[in-house]
């Protein structure tokens, strides 16, 4: 596998451990694992299903099998040890190879969990091939494990932060009033590609443009007085950084000055609170309070938050109405902002993880305030 699939043969054991005490207090007798996030963090497959069927199964020892195409079995190489394999040709059917695996591990008769994600086809052909057991969504409990990082799985994120940070180094000496979204956003490829990053999202965002929070990358001239969106999501060792910072080009009007010192203190404010037993919707609400007061509430879009780890976007969710307390080891992003229609947008994006006494950064290797020189080119 590349660095950015790669995944800790030693977190997918921790991941199958926890799993099996998930499924031992939930008297369940195994698991069904389907999307592809879950394959590489419980598997360590780093491939997922498509019209083809792949998937895994966990039973509640802690003895796995996979199930994927015989021509792509060498992608199981890094699956963990006594992890059965069992493969079926194109011309086979595919899912007399999912009933094999699953009577190796004990589960065609039981209480089955499924991953949530499953396809409602392939849930259907699950229950035809697999009828004395008993087919349960999972109410969360992979969500549960996925939430509390381990050690390892921290470093691996802010690792890919760093990946993240490298980005930004490399937009500071490239901004120039002239040149356009969409050559920024090559040359950020470029750089990514040298390093061996995978960028799983890179968002460049100009002006107005800037004003809509996911608008894709465009192809208009940046200009002076700009406030220019850089966001990049990377991937390394299986785990994801994700990192937003905002850019002033030249002299800028005293309205964008004014919003983007609320986003700041909106940022600090939500970090300063963070802590174990607070609930996301309380770090949520310190933030939007920040923004209200300054007279942007309307402006500040979305949620303040989302968990990242093996997927960019995950629980747990920093968002209004939400009762989740938090706890040393989860990992979100906290990334006000305020959008102004047809005018400008300003986000900051920061990785934290939750300690047993606050919060620590993960994504800290690149200042929250950057700059560039307002240079003009011609393209």
């Amino acid at each position: 596998m590349t660095p950015s699939t790669a995944i800790s043969k030693h977190v997918v054991t921790e991941h199958i451990a926890r799993l099996s005490e998930e499924l031992s207090q939930a008297d369940a007798d195994g698991y069904f694992v389907f999307q592809c996030c879950n394959l590489l963090g419980f598997l360590g497959l780093p491939i997922g299903p498509t019209d083809r069927l792949v998937c895994g199964l966990v039973n509640v020892q802690g003895a796995s099998a996979l199930v994927l195409p015989a021509f792509e079995a060498s992608a199981a190489n890094e699956a963990p040890d006594g992890c059965q394999i069992f493969t079926w040709e194109e011309h086979e059917d595919q899912y007399a190879a999912l009933a094999a695996a699953a009577s190796s591990l004990g589960l065609n008769s039981g209480r089955l969990l499924v991953d949530h994600r499953t396809w409602i086809e392939v849930r259907e052909r699950l229950q035809d091939y697999l009828p004395g057991a008993t087919l349960e969504t999972d109410p969360g409990h992979l969500d549960r494990i996925r939430m509390v990082k381990s050690p390892e799985e921290i470093e691996a994120i802010r690792q890919a932060c760093a990946h993240c940070s490298i980005v930004f180094d490399y937009v500071s000496g490239e901004l120039r009033v002239g040149s356009t979204e969409d050559r920024l956003h090559r040359g950020i490829a470029d750089r990514l590609i040298e390093i061996g990053a995978s960028a799983e999202i890179v968002l460049v965002q100009s002006g107005p443009n800037g004003a809509i929070p996911h608008l894709p990358t465009g192809t208009r001239r940046f200009e002076n007085g700009d406030a220019v969106i850089v966001d990049c999501v990377c991937r390394r060792q299986g785990y994801c950084g994700d990192m937003t910072r905002t850019y002033q080009i030249g002299e800028t009007t005293n309205l964008l000055q004014r919003a983007y010192s609320t986003v700041r203190t909106a940022h600090d404010a939500a970090i300063d609170m963070i802590r174990p037993g607070v609930t996301a919707s309380q770090v949520d609400a310190t933030a939007r309070a920040v923004i209200d007061r300054a007279g942007f509430g309307r402006a500040f879009l979305h949620r303040l938050g989302h968990g990242i780890g093996l997927e960019g976007h995950e629980a747990p969710y920093i968002v209004q109405g939400s009762d989740v307390v938090l706890q040393a080891g989860m990992c979100f992003t906290v990334e006000p902002g305020i959008y102004l229609d047809q005018s400008f947008g300003i986000r900051l994006e920061s990785v934290v993880a939750v300690t047993p006494g606050g919060c620590e950064l993960l994504s800290d290797m690149t200042p929250l305030d950057v700059s560039c020189e307002p240079i003009n080119v011609v393209i």
